[in-house]
């Protein structure tokens, strides 16, 4: 078997069709030794445009954060209006998560259901209503500006994804001292945006301090601390069913049971960043 199963292997790279998930059976490791503590902790993935920064490489409760860019060209498909939003597992617990599929698609646009939409996502919303909360066809690239053995900073250019309601957004995560997550949104020379929203989707129990300003997660006992370390005066956070705004489209569709947002509402703003920190807290 394991003789079959290199032979299997090293005829890969040279095979005339293309390579599928059934390779993954007749992977041998012996001949090519694998340490996850050798990978780097950061990674960029060029052709899927998204990005992954994470405290360990080898430890199963490493603080790790996913973020997605590229296109939303391709909402029939795979794709949904999620430029700019990202997952964050911590703990060996997943803190903000992806709601995934949405199985009532197609007996409408796509970008009408909640799970397809900006808003069922972990991003910025502006000036929701009845149409799409991202433009269509926008690009959003993403860099990884700096992997060290302390810190890693990727920035998104969300520019395309609002144009018409800005002229220049950027989404910044950091992972500094490899042990907590500050993300910041900023939005430049924009036009009044009546309609700020800024939503994170969660399974944990959420409480908020009496200044609004720091929520704690809570899940099978352990802890995640998000702060608002920066933004305008009367931002603060309040909790929220995971369900359309009020403005959206809805349709008939899946509902999101055990699942809540944390969120910051403002209005009448143009130039303005948002700072936001996550921190693990560990048990208690």
């Amino acid at each position: 078997m394991s003789q079959h199963s290199g032979f299997h292997y090293s005829q890969l790279p040279h095979s005339d069709s293309s390579t599928d998930a059934l390779d993954l059976l007749w992977f041998d490791d012996s001949d090519h030794p694998f340490a996850p503590s050798e990978l780097p902790p950061d990674k960029q993935f060029r052709d899927a445009d998204c990005i992954s920064m994470r405290s360990s490489s080898s430890d199963p409760n490493a603080l790790v954060v996913g973020i997605q860019a590229g296109s939303n060209e391709n909402l029939d498909g795979h794709r949904h209006l999620d430029l700019g939003s990202f997952v964050l597992d911590a703990l060996g617990e997943r803190w903000i998560l992806d709601l995934g599929t949405e199985p009532e698609i197609g007996r409408r646009q796509a970008w009408e259901y909640y799970r397809v939409r900006a808003e069922g996502h972990n991003l910025p919303i502006l000036n929701p209503n009845e149409g799409p909360d991202q433009k269509l066809d926008a690009r959003a690239p993403i860099n990884l500006l700096e992997s060290t053995p302390t810190r890693a900073t990727a920035v998104v250019d969300l520019a395309d994804a609002y144009a018409g309601h800005v002229s220049k957004a950027t989404r910044t995560f950091e992972l500094v001292d490899r042990q907590f997550v500050p993300l910041a949104d900023e939005i430049e020379e924009g036009w009044p945006i009546v309609d700020f929203w800024w939503f994170l989707h969660t399974a944990a129990e959420i409480e908020i301090d009496d200044l609004l300003t720091t929520a704690t997660l809570t899940q099978n006992g352990k802890k995640l601390i998000v702060a608002i370390e920066r933004g305008p005066s009367r931002a603060d956070f309040e909790i929220r069913d995971a369900v359309p705004l009020e403005d959206s489209p809805h349709p008939e569709q899946c509902e999101n049971p055990g699942v809540r947002k944390l969120a910051i509402h403002l209005s009448n703003i143009t130039q303005f960043k948002v700072e936001v920190s996550f921190t693990p807290a560990g048990e208690g």
